[in-house]
């Protein structure tokens, strides 16, 4: 019995012919330089995949380094800076898990302003050095007059980085004096 066959097929229908040999890998790399052009594309409007974590961006800001300092001076809140990269597997594990975690989440909501960073971006080389970043991914926590408190490097666990942040942030000389704790000759 003759029956139709694929121009890309042999008689017995298992093998590819040749031509079809060089076009399948082909297309199939197509297909991963699309999806990862659309995926930088998305990455570039965004600041990290971070600030996707929750419908409500939370805590996260959408700003410059210098205005999200300004937002944390006028806040009375600390700076956390969170260094990714798009090509840092932790930095994944840690969008995927750690930080859209509830009680991560309100944390950051309630005692911080967190702004991504995307590490090997031209414009934060600079940032990146200042705060010593030489491992991904990496928490600055900064105080609202610009000091550094202290740093996470590497992923954790959703427990284990709201431990870490609360003892960078117990330090109370961070904070602003209260009017009641002001010297006696500023009252």
């Amino acid at each position: 019995m003759i029956g139709r066959m694929s121009p890309f097929r042999t008689r017995t229908g298992n093998r590819p012919r040749s031509r079809e040999r060089g076009l399948v890998p082909l297309l199939g790399l197509f297909a991963v330089l699309t999806t990862a052009s659309v995926g930088l594309t998305q990455q570039a409007s965004g600041p990290s995949p971070a600030s996707e974590a929750k419908e409500d961006a939370g805590p996260w800001l959408t700003v410059t380094p210098d205005a999200a300092l300004e937002v944390a001076a006028a806040r009375s809140r600390p700076l956390l800076l969170y260094f990714w990269a798009s090509w840092c597997g932790r930095c994944r594990v840690m969008e995927r898990t750690t930080l859209p975690d509830d009680r991560v989440f309100a944390f950051l909501k309630d005692n911080v302003v967190a702004l991504a960073v995307e590490a090997d971006h031209w414009s934060t080389h600079e940032l990146a050095k200042e705060h010593g970043v030489s491992a991904l991914p990496q928490i600055s926590v900064v105080a609202p007059d610009g000091r550094t408190l202290g740093k996470v490097v590497g992923s954790r666990s959703p427990k284990a980085l709201v431990r870490e942040l609360r003892k960078l942030m117990a330090e109370e000389s961070w904070r602003a004096p209260r009017r009641d704790d002001a010297p006696e000759d500023e009252r």
